[in-house]
């Protein structure tokens, strides 16, 4: 394994109160095909990311329906003030949601820093008239960091990407998975050399390593976000299996680190 030398914030980690966490979980394994390797739990994202030597991680949940809104982006705060300084909160809205001025007031109180969604569970397109809307009012406020690309569905895919991103150029997309989850070929036509980060989540097993190298230097390696997907992976395995990529140590601290905190305007610690 290369030798790291520099610190490493996740930028994709899911987390559920204790009491769905479970059932949650087991809804992403069958729905990807794919064995968990966590709970999705405060205490084993702790545990496991803290092994791995994780400096921070940003963590998220999307609600699939109007009502889940606030109560998730409360849970979100909560767990954020908790542990204050390691994990920084992106928060969900919903297409049909209606006061979306307040409930941004509301994140933004609650030191929540961004906000996450996931057209495929979410069921809308990323390009539809009720997410420019939410697009138009988020503005340059928060980072948007969007699920694109399934091969299931076209909600989230890298072409629908692209038309959000031409319609609204202020607002800082992060186009999770390479640019697009099981889509990497529309990624390279729509969204490679685009003005949007990409992050690394739940693609390098799928994707060959030269493909990702050469979709990092196309792209730029300071638009690439270093994140692990969890509870899908451990923190372990996936910074492993990034380190295998054949890049220069600049790179690796650009996509481990220093795009992060300049994209989040950290203080650095």
């Amino acid at each position: 394994m290369a030798t790291l030398q520099t610190k490493v914030i996740d930028f994709h980690n899911h987390i559920f109160p204790q009491k769905i966490a479970a059932k949650v979980v087991n809804q992403l394994g069958n729905y990807y095909g794919m064995e968990m390797h966590g709970t999705a739990e405060i205490d084993n994202l702790l545990m496991l990311s803290k092994k791995a030597g994780m400096h921070k991680l940003v963590i998220h949940s999307t609600a699939t329906k109007v009502e889940q809104v606030e109560v998730i982006n409360t849970y979100l705060g909560e767990v954020v003030q908790e542990q204050k300084g390691y994990f920084i909160g992106f928060g969900t809205l919903h297409p049909d949601f209606e006061d979306i001025e307040s409930e941004l007031n509301r994140m933004e109180k609650m030191g929540l820093q961004g906000l996450k969604f996931h057209p495929d569970f979410q069921r809308f397109e990323i390009d539809c008239d009720k997410m420019f809307r939410i697009y138009d009012i988020v503005g340059n406020r928060f980072p948007i960091l969007m699920h694109t690309g399934d091969k299931n569905y076209d909600f989230s895919s890298p072409k629908r990407m692209r038309r959000a991103l031409d319609n609204f150029p202020n607002v800082t997309f992060v186009a999770a998975h390479f640019g697009g989850y099981s889509k990497w070929d529309e990624a390279f036509e729509y969204l490679v050399g685009q003005n949007i980060y990409f992050d690394t989540s739940s693609s390098l097993d799928m994707l060959p390593d030269e493909d990702a190298v050469r979709m990092i230097r196309q792209h730029g390696a300071e638009k690439i976000l270093y994140a692990s997907d969890y509870p899908i992976v451990t923190h372990e395995y996936c910074l492993e299996r990034f380190l295998k990529l054949d890049l220069t140590n600049e790179e690796r601290e650009k996509i481990l680190y220093r795009n992060a905190v300049d994209l989040l305007k950290l203080k650095e610690d």
